[in-house]
């Protein structure tokens, strides 16, 4: 298993391993140690069936069935397919998740170590992937202190 910095706030990309097989104790912590350190984990190249992305999101705990209870993987409810492709005139998964800043299950009782999305397919203009997904380093959270402070004030109203 290959660990890259990205060298930037956050990421970092994991190579040499097939996430379809069965991961060892120390692979696991590994990749743990690297989602603690870095934030955001890439693992490019996977091919993963429904069962196996299932496998290894459960390695970092109990999976949730998200609230809008709609476009789930069949025989898999904790998987939600988001897509803004269509099959015979129907869409195939949730055509507008994340159109505008979130935070993932931010609504759940208990936060989520990590969030574990899988890209089947990604649109390409020019050879470059399209899309917009961004992470945000909160540790760092802009860098100064009265940065935090007045993100801090702004969300409580002060």
């Amino acid at each position: 298993m290959k660990i890259t910095a990205s060298g930037k706030a956050l990421g970092a990309i994991i190579e040499g391993i097939d996430l379809a097989q069965q991961l060892s104790e120390s692979e696991f912590k590994q990749i743990l140690r690297a989602l603690g350190a870095h934030g955001v984990l890439c693992f490019p190249k996977q091919r993963l069936a429904t069962e196996h992305f299932v496998r290894f999101g459960r390695m970092f705990g109990e999976l949730e069935i998200n609230v809008a209870n709609q476009f789930h993987e069949p025989e898999f409810p904790e998987v939600m397919v988001l897509s803004n492709m269509t099959a015979d005139g129907k869409p195939i998964g949730l055509a507008d998740a994340g159109q505008g800043w979130h935070t993932d299950m931010s609504y759940s009782k208990e936060i989520a170590l990590a969030n574990v999305l899988y890209a089947v397919s990604v649109p390409r203009r020019e050879g470059r992937a399209l899309g917009d997904t961004q992470f945000r380093n909160m540790r760092s959270n802009g860098g100064s202190r009265g940065a935090r402070q007045r993100m801090i004030s702004r969300n409580s109203g002060t």
